[in-house]
């Protein structure tokens, strides 16, 4: 029940903040400027993940998917979220196109982000493609982490 008290509040919130319309806010340089009220990113985080503790990972990729066609589309930290939802639904080429973007357009990720396209790699069984992403975390200046090549030398 608390998780689905926590989606309701989630979106009342998220619906009060679209139905305030504008905000003002004022710059550095002292002058007032008006934009559109949004709401915070955080908000449909929150949804997404009391969706995703009841097991309702499409509804929570929905919602995702929903912020960032809105509002979103430069938040690394709603994409990363999404990729994991995707993951956990299996839907892998998903979250490895989600994971290549976060590696070009922020690449000061790139050592979380390598791990998690090698562990992508290694469910699919591909010994080939998952070395390559962890040669590439280690010379990035990744840690080495002997349980992920441990799972990349059991691959046939």
């Amino acid at each position: 029940m608390e998780y689905e008290t926590n989606i309701i509040e989630a979106d009342k919130k998220i619906q009060e903040a679209i139905a305030s319309g504008e905000q003002k806010i004022e710059l550095e340089s002292g002058v007032t400027s008006t934009i559109a009220s949004i709401p915070n990113i955080t908000l449909f985080i929150d949804k997404a993940t009391n969706l995703e503790l009841l097991g309702k990972y499409n509804e929570a990729i929905e919602t995702m998917n929903g912020a960032f066609r809105k509002w979103y589309d430069k938040d690394v930290y709603g994409w990363n979220y999404l990729a994991f939802l995707y993951r956990q639904v299996k839907e892998y080429d998903i979250a490895l196109k989600i994971y290549e973007r976060i590696l070009e357009e922020y690449p000061e990720y790139n050592l979380d982000i390598l791990l998690k396209i090698t562990q992508i790699y290694i469910q699919l069984g591909d010994k080939e493609t998952a070395g390559k992403y962890y040669i590439q975390y280690e010379l990035s200046g990744g840690v080495r982490d002997e349980n992920l090549m441990q799972g990349i030398r059991q691959l046939q």
